[in-house]
């Protein structure tokens, strides 16, 4: 668990030019799957370590209760342990789905003319002389609307499951 929060200390450009280098090695500068690749180097750490939280909160015994009536482990996992999992995998995945909307960085290192996120095509309608601002004001909105309305849709279960996981003490 060390590691997975060692690996959020590091501001997010320390890593872009490694893995920069890393996807002109393979040929994948400017592919979709450059980008998923780079923004599951932060989601996945915090996944991990947000996670943990909510599996450890579950008491062993209701895995030991279910298997003692008849449940393999693979079904004590399905219907015990993953049913009071899922407000932390709905907290999880929301912010996952928030900070990866929003990243900036990533996809303009990254992309390129085929691949362009929202936050870097509303980028270039600031140019040198002129700024388009009637574009430019469309593009954000259109941009931060997704993450807003499924921000407001879930808020409260996205609250609940931020703070069930939250060590007390």
């Amino acid at each position: 668990m060390l590691q997975f929060l060692l690996i959020n200390m590091f501001p997010l450009v320390l890593l872009i030019l490694p893995l920069f280098v890393l996807m002109r090695v393979l040929g994948l500068l400017d592919t979709h799957l450059a980008l998923i690749i780079a923004n599951s180097t932060v989601a996945i750490p915090f996944s991990i370590w947000m996670m943990l939280s909510y599996i450890n909160r579950i008491p062993r015994s209701l895995d030991e209760a279910a298997m003692t009536d008849g449940c393999t482990r693979l079904q004590a996992l399905r219907r015990v342990v993953l049913p009071l999992c899922l407000p932390g995998i709905i907290a999880t995945g929301i912010y996952i789905f928030i900070t990866s909307w929003n990243e900036y960085l990533y996809a303009l290192t990254l992309g390129g003319r085929n691949v362009r996120t929202i936050t870097v095509a509303v980028q270039t309608l600031v140019g040198e002389y002129e700024v388009q601002w009637g574009l430019l004001t469309a593009g954000g909105i259109v941009g931060a609307l997704p993450a807003t309305i499924l921000f407001l849709l879930v808020q409260k279960r996205l609250i609940t499951g931020l703070t069930q996981g939250a060590v007390k003490g």
